[in-house]
């Protein structure tokens, strides 16, 4: 049989699922068998599984063993691993280059002529929970894992590069956070340096899975460096509903050199937004030279550190948390308010309605076992209620005595201090201004001025306008809850210098930006304060197009 053997001498598998192994066998071994003309064309290709299993003439027909294709092992995971038997066999080492099967073949005769797959969604941070040794072993092996929040996904691009012909194409449908996240760095900074980028579809929020929601890229790479790429984005207003086959009549890619790949976060603008971009990105300084971008806390264990306050009596407070459904009292110079993002509106006022446990000094040092215990005994006898999952966090394994501090507060002396913060929502920027010193958690950022040339309503009012939204666009995937104005990105914004001509026009934004934030905390008492709070903003879109030298029409 024809079909049989050309499945049998080109079609390999690996997979440490051994159940999705035992599948792709049986759907293999049925493809063997189909008839020639089972194959039906009706706009999509279908196959039906013949009443008649065995050719005329041919009483029985012995199958080739796809043992040797398809085979239980974790692709990612060398001999290198560890010579323990039990631990090799637990990760399910597997031996590209001298194993026992027929893809170690393929990989001595120079690679695969196509790889195609599927990788799956893993954070580095979430593997060290479940496979502390096999993470260990991906960071110290792939370049692309060097970050903690690296996604497994890196690896398997950066193991089927490898794994490919000088001729071959590697072909993906894998999470496109690696376009814009610090943590995709280093993957793209791999593929920069084989420039074997061919063609990079980012599908945005288009519903790709049925059972799950990722925002998805298909990325196709060469064995060989390429001169030149193709690159094009499926944005909301591209779907007609949130499929992805419902947006691509109108995806156009655009080509790009290869020159333009970095470890920075790529950018590559369709040519409707390539005139702004261009305009706004020639300006002489990014963001992070005027002001200090930063991310908020995390706990590790929102859970038990989150709670509500129900209400208070002198010194204590009466709190419920998800992990702790009864109330109970803790000190009340424990907690602190904290903003999640969707917690945080465009200039409106900070109002809080959550409350986090932090048992660390001003400085972001945790407190001592003892000034804990002591000073604040009803906390200390939560978290102590708690202690075997707050030590589960890897942060926070024995013997590390830090077991009841949060994960993480980065730049307490920025998050104590004035500065802005975002949240996320369809169709504009969420910035407002903290003056109190909140807390806020770690999806979005907050922002310091480091130049005092500039005050916060001035960043405020830019960091709003319609004009860097739109440009954040081109950096950015949007979802259906909107952009998320991550450090990197907001860091990596493009300013005008402040100079003669442009005080002016920043003291216009930043007058403006005051006076929306002042309507906007007597907005439920006036009906009239919405209104001049869009006309406003609409004014500092236009200083902000004047700003950057833009015409509107190439908004």
């Amino acid at each position: 049989m024809k079909k049989a053997e050309l499945i049998g001498d080109t079609i390999f598998c690996v997979d440490v699922d051994p159940q999705a192994v035992e599948i792709t066998r049986m759907w293999l071994y049925i493809l063997m068998l189909e008839e020639e003309a089972s194959p039906i064309v009706t706009g999509e290709r279908r196959y039906k599984i013949p009443n008649r299993i065995f050719p005329p003439r041919i009483e029985a027909f012995q199958l080739p063993s796809l043992a040797g294709n398809v085979i239980n092992g974790n692709s990612l995971v060398g001999p290198d691993f560890s010579d323990n038997p039990e631990q090799r066999a637990a990760a399910k080492v597997f031996d590209w280059k001298s194993g026992d099967h027929a893809l170690s073949k393929a990989v001595q005769q120079g690679g695969f002529d196509v790889i195609a797959g599927n990788p799956p969604y893993l954070r580095y941070s979430d593997a060290v929970k479940h496979i502390p040794q096999q993470a260990a072993y991906l960071r110290a092996t792939y370049r692309s894992m060097s970050a903690r929040q690296a996604d497994l996904s890196y690896a398997f691009i950066e193991k089927g590069l490898d794994l490919l012909k000088p001729t071959g194409r590697l072909g993906y449908i894998t999470s496109n956070i690696f376009i814009w996240t610090g943590a995709g760095a280093a993957l793209r900074q791999v593929i920069a340096d084989s420039r074997s980028l061919r063609e990079l579809t980012d599908l945005g929020i288009a519903n790709v899975f049925e059972d799950a929601r990722p925002a998805t890229a298909v990325v196709i790479l060469d064995g060989k460096p390429r001169r030149y790429f193709k690159h094009a984005r499926v944005l909301v207003e591209d779907l007609v509903d949130d499929t992805v086959l419902s947006a691509f009549p109108s995806v156009k890619h655009t080509q790009f050199p290869s020159s333009r790949l970095a470890a920075r976060n790529w950018t590559f603008p369709a040519p409707s937004d390539a005139a702004a971009f261009e305009r706004i990105s020639r300006h002489g300084i990014r963001l992070d030279e005027i002001a200090n971008g930063f991310s908020g806390v995390t706990s590790g264990a929102d859970p038990i550190f989150l709670v509500e306050r129900l209400r208070n009596e002198g010194r204590k407070a009466l709190v419920r948390s998800k992990q702790s459904q009864d109330p109970f009292w803790i000190e009340s110079n424990l907690l602190r308010p904290v903003f999640r993002g969707r917690h945080i509106y465009r200039y409106k006022p900070m109002v809080p309605s959550e409350w986090l446990i932090v048992p660390h000094e001003k400085d972001g040092a945790p407190l001592s076992l003892d000034v804990l215990a002591r000073r604040f005994p009803l906390g200390f006898d939560y978290l102590s209620q708690h202690k075997s999952k707050l030590q589960s966090r890897p942060e926070f394994a024995p013997p590390n005595q830090t077991w009841y501090a949060l994960h993480r507060i980065r730049d307490p002396r920025l998050m104590n201090g004035p500065k802005l913060v975002t949240g996320w929502r369809k169709g504009a920027a969420q910035f407002t201004l903290d003056s109190k010193g909140h807390l806020f958690q770690s999806v979005g950022c907050g922002v310091s001025l480091t130049d005092k040339r500039f005050d916060l309503p001035m960043l405020l009012g830019l960091l709003n306008s319609r004009p860097v939204y739109a440009y954040a666009r081109t950096m950015k995937p949007e979802l259906w809850s909107g952009i998320v104005f991550a450090s990197t990105l907001v860091e990596s914004i493009p300013i005008v210098a402040m100079t003669g001509k442009s005080r002016p026009l920043y003291a216009a934004i930043g007058a403006r930006a005051q006076r929306i934030l002042d309507l906007e905390t007597r907005a439920d008492a006036d009906p009239t304060a919405a209104e001049e709070a869009q006309k406003l903003q609409d004014e500092i879109d236009d200083i902000v197009l004047a700003l950057y030298a833009l015409d509107p029409d190439t908004l």
